[in-house]
């Protein structure tokens, strides 16, 4: 009875995980994923990551996910190009999702304290059921259990797998003068039909809003400091926010995170997170390969027990920094030293300076990522 009670329990969430996106606890190590305007907002010149989650092993069946990108950033075109591919994989390969997208984010500094990125992403996404492997309730009895012989009246979908061209856009600005990010991303813009059965089923649009700080503990170039960090979620009915910290020195980091998520009455999972960063070189200006680790505690009713939590594991390896981070000499061009001398950019900086310190932040150089 109770295996039963957990394979009615999984049908629920992946059918209604079928009309939403998967979220990594780890949304820092793919960042592509997260918002595509941080595509190429790295340190170095060359990035790749790779992504793996495994939610509720406890429960039969299985949810797992997986996340892989490569991007580059680039003087020639003013900021970064990336390719993304993630799938998953729900009900012991019942439902498979693939996505597929190639994204450009372009880096501007407008002013001495704001620096934007716009993102762009490009691609399409394919969706696979297969029939034979669901469980139908009039292949269900208390008694005897489950017998996937005994004939079903389910229907069989129109389609057994459907492809269809994807959408988004994101939006990032880093405010070195407060040690801040704000970022927001918009998927699945024109809510294309990912139905398999004919009948229409949108996809619905994804908006994810994302602010982190940077509390500096010690001198900075020692790179000690407590990252805040609240991220938000919302697709068609689904809510969820992520809020936590970390706390990152040179070459390790940790983090606790709560998640709270409407579908589940709020309460969703306590998460720790853990990552190691290695260097190639002297003063860390070699590559870079970070190793990481986190592991969800549920909290809310429905999977407290016997889930086992979800566990993620997370790779990035960067190469070296080729050339000055992180406006690509934007604000060195004529343009820019143009801009400067308008009243309008005098008085907005004047401002910003008035309300972030001044000069007590003037020589301290951030970027995407060390908020990551």
């Amino acid at each position: 009875m109770k295996k039963i009670t957990y394979i009615i329990l999984f049908t629920i969430c992946a059918l209604n995980s079928f009309a939403q996106d998967h979220n990594f606890s780890q949304f820092y190590a793919s960042p592509i994923y997260l918002n595509p305007a941080l595509t190429g907002a790295m340190n170095g010149c060359f990035r790749l990551a790779a992504n793996y989650r495994n939610q509720w092993p406890g429960i039969p069946g299985m949810m797992q996910y997986y996340n892989f990108s490569a991007d580059l950033k680039s003087k020639a075109i003013s900021g970064g190009i990336g390719l993304l591919f993630s799938r998953s994989e729900e009900g012991q390969g019942f439902f498979i999702k693939n996505n597929f997208a190639a994204n450009y984010s372009f880096h501007r500094q407008l002013t001495d304290g704001i620096i934007s990125h716009s993102g762009i992403s490009a691609g399409f996404f394919s969706r696979n059921v297969d029939f034979n492997k669901l469980i139908f309730a009039d292949q269900i009895d208390v008694e005897q259990g489950i017998n996937q012989n005994w004939p079903t009246l389910a229907i069989p979908p129109v389609y057994n797998s459907i492809t269809k061209a994807d959408f988004g856009f994101g939006q990032v600005f880093l405010l070195p003068k407060f040690s801040s990010m704000i970022g927001f991303s918009w998927k699945h813009m024109f809510e294309p039909d990912e139905s398999l059965t004919g009948i229409t089923t949108i996809l619905p649009a994804k908006y994810t809003l994302h602010i982190s700080n940077l509390i500096t503990l010690g001198r900075p170039r020692h790179y000690t400091y407590l990252a805040p960090t609240v991220v938000f979620y919302q697709q068609g009915n689904f809510n969820a926010f992520q809020v936590g910290t970390w706390f990152k020195s040179d070459y390790f980091n940790v983090g606790l995170w709560y998640r709270n998520n409407k579908t589940f009455r709020g309460n969703d999972a306590l998460i720790m997170t853990f990552s190691f960063d290695t260097f190639k070189g002297k003063d860390k200006k070699g590559e870079k390969l970070q190793a990481g680790f986190s592991y969800d505690a549920s909290i809310n009713q429905l999977a407290q027990r016997n889930t086992v939590g979800s566990l993620e594991g997370s790779v990035i390896f960067e190469t070296k920094p080729c050339f000055d981070n992180q406006v690509y000499e934007t604000r060195n061009s004529a343009k820019f030293k143009s801009y400067q001398k308008s009243g309008a950019f005098r008085g907005f900086n004047n401002f910003l300076n008035k309300i972030s310190g001044g000069s007590r932040f003037k020589d301290r150089k951030r970027t995407c990522t060390d908020f990551f």
